[in-house]
C-alpha cells in the first residue's frame, strides 16, 4: 500500500512540476493577432489597445497585422484558422464575422474561443402588432 501510494504521489509531483513548467514558460516568443478588419476600424483599434495591455503583462510583443478581405473577413479568419493551435496566433474579429457561413466559411464559428469586450446590436426588430414604438 505504502508502495502505490507513493508512487501516486511521484506522478502527482511530477505532473505538477510538468504543469508549472509549461506555465512558466509561455509566451517564450512573440504573439501575432490577426484582424480580418482594416487599419484604424473600431475592431482593429480595440485590439490593438487589448493587445498592448497584453504584451505587457505577457512581457513579449504581441503584433497585430490586418489581413483583410474576402466576405466576412474570411481571407483573414481562414489565415488565423490555418496557424497552429498553439495561442501563439489570434484571431480579432468581430460579431458580423458570424455571417461567414453564408459567404462560404466552411467551419461554425465554435472553433474560435472567443472574448467579448463589447457590442452593439445591428438592428432591433419587433412585431407589427408589438406595443413598442421607439427605442425608449
Amino acid at each position: 500500500m505504502k508502495k502505490i501510494l507513493l508512487t501516486l504521489m511521484m506522478v502527482s509531483l511530477a505532473f505538477g512540476s510538468l504543469f508549472a513548467q509549461a506555465q512558466q514558460e509561455y509566451p517564450s516568443r512573440d504573439i501575432t493577432d490577426i484582424v480580418v478588419w482594416g487599419a484604424g476600424g473600431g475592431t482593429d483599434s480595440c485590439n490593438r489597445i487589448i493587445m498592448e495591455e497584453m504584451g505587457k503583462v505577457l512581457k513579449v510583443n504581441i503584433n497585430v497585422n490586418n489581413v483583410t478581405g474576402g466576405k466576412a473577413g474570411m481571407i483573414g479568419m481562414t489565415e488565423a484558422y490555418n496557424k497552429p493551435a498553439d495561442c501563439y496566433t489570434l484571431c480579432g474579429l468581430s460579431e458580423s464575422n458570424t455571417t461567414a457561413a453564408v459567404f462560404g466559411w466552411n467551419h461554425t464559428m465554435d472553433v474560435w474561443d472567443f472574448f467579448i469586450v463589447g457590442g452593439s446590436p445591428d438592428i432591433l426588430s419587433v412585431t407589427p402588432d408589438s406595443p413598442y414604438n421607439t427605442l425608449e
